[in-house]
């Protein structure tokens, strides 16, 4: 199997009307605000089409990977997640099997989606922690940004979830400090709901992480290999 074509198409994704106003203005646009992002088609010689998506385009180097062999970039990451995951998919299509069982045999039964809010004003980011219920999600991930507070934030939003919605706090390295991100993780236990906090200061601070591991009870994620993790 050789790969004959790839298609990029690229596509831009507004946010939802209800919410675009509120990051226009957070974000400083001028425009109305959107996802970009590219869908990957991958076509073989064997008549297989293989899907993937990212925001990245390869451009150029597209030629750099016709006629080869999707089998040749398996677990290979220097191609840039959309080409991968086109090439995974081929994988299972020509093996005639899914994908994940081409990683090995300890899979995850299950994978945590988690409904998506930017930082919006306390009664906002209520009102879209409703609609998420509404929706059937069973948890939520925030953005927490200096223009607004963020225990204000989680406040309103707890009065209209059940105790068993987890909250995830993902302040992009906004928090600046370590001692910053004390003081709010402190006052999040107020909320039994925040289960998770996620770069709450810059990544390149590992000193600060640690102190935040030292001093807060649950989990502190960071953006993986930024620096890598060991």
């Amino acid at each position: 199997m050789r790969i004959t074509n790839i298609e990029i198409i690229q596509v831009n994704v507004p946010y939802l009307e209800r919410v675009r106003e509120y990051l226009r203005l957070a974000w400083r646009m001028e425009k109305t605000p959107s996802v970009n992002t590219c869908i990957y088609k991958v076509h073989t010689d064997e008549g297989l089409v293989g899907l993937g998506e990212g925001t990245a385009n390869l451009g150029d180097k597209v030629e750099t990977y016709l006629g080869r062999d999707p089998f040749d970039f398996i677990w290979d990451d220097s191609v840039g997640g959309a080409l991968q995951m086109a090439c995974h998919d081929l994988m299972g299509k020509a093996l005639g099997i899914p994908v994940y069982k081409l990683f090995g045999p300890k899979q995850r039964d299950e994978v945590l989606t988690m409904y998506w809010s930017h930082c919006f004003p306390p009664e906002i980011m209520a009102r879209e922690a409703k609609i998420a219920l509404e929706s059937g999600f069973t948890c939520h991930k925030t953005k927490a940004r200096p223009f607004h507070n963020p225990v204000e934030q989680i406040a309103a939003m707890v009065e209209v979830v059940p105790a068993d919605y987890p909250i995830a706090v993902d302040a992009n390295g906004t928090f600046e400090q370590a001692s910053r991100a004390i003081q709010v993780a402190k006052e999040f236990t107020k909320y039994p709901n925040v289960w998770a906090m996620e770069s709450p200061i810059p990544q390149g601070d590992i000193d600060g992480y640690r102190l935040l591991k030292r001093e807060v009870d649950y989990p502190i994620a960071i953006h993986s290999n930024q620096p890598p993790p060991l």
